[in-house]
C-alpha cells in the first residue's frame, strides 16, 4: 500500500515511527525485540544499528527466518541503512541474535507499524 504524503514529515521519515533497543543482555539465541503487531499489520523497518566490544555477526529475523546478517569487527559499529523498508510478514514478531552469549553490544533499531 502506498503512503499518503500526509503520513511523511518534512524530513522525509514517517510520522509516527519509532525505535527499539537491546544491550547487555544474551541473545545468542532469536530474542524478540519488536512484538508481533495483529494479524492485518506489518513491522516496518527503516535502519538497523549494532555497536559491538567484540567481532560478532547479527542475525536478523523476520519470525523465525533470517532475512540478513550484520557483521562488525572487534569494538566496532556497523548500520543497515536501506533504501527501501524491509516489510515483515503480517503479523509476525521482529526477532534477533547474536552469534555468542557476549553482552559487549547494543542493537538499535528503527521502524513503524503499517496496515
Amino acid at each position: 500500500m502506498a503512503r499518503k504524503r500526509s503520513e511523511f514529515k518534512n524530513d522525509g521519515i514517517v510520522a509516527g515511527s519509532s525505535h527499539a533497543t537491546v544491550r547487555g543482555e544474551d541473545i545468542s539465541s532469536a530474542t524478540e525485540l519488536i512484538a508481533a503487531p495483529l494479524a492485518s499489520q506489518h513491522i516496518v523497518i527503516t535502519d538497523v544499528s549494532i555497536g559491538s566490544g567484540s567481532a560478532a555477526t547479527l542475525a536478523i529475523y523476520d519470525g523465525g527466518t533470517i532475512v540478513h546478517e550484520i557483521w562488525t569487527i572487534s569494538s566496532g559499529h556497523e548500520a543497515l541503512n536501506l533504501n527501501g523498508p524491509l516489510k515483515l510478514t503480517a503479523g509476525t514478531a521482529f526477532n534477533v541474535a547474536l552469534d555468542s552469549s557476549a553482552t559487549d553490544y547494543c542493537v538499535f533499531v528503527t521502524y513503524y507499524i503499517e496496515g
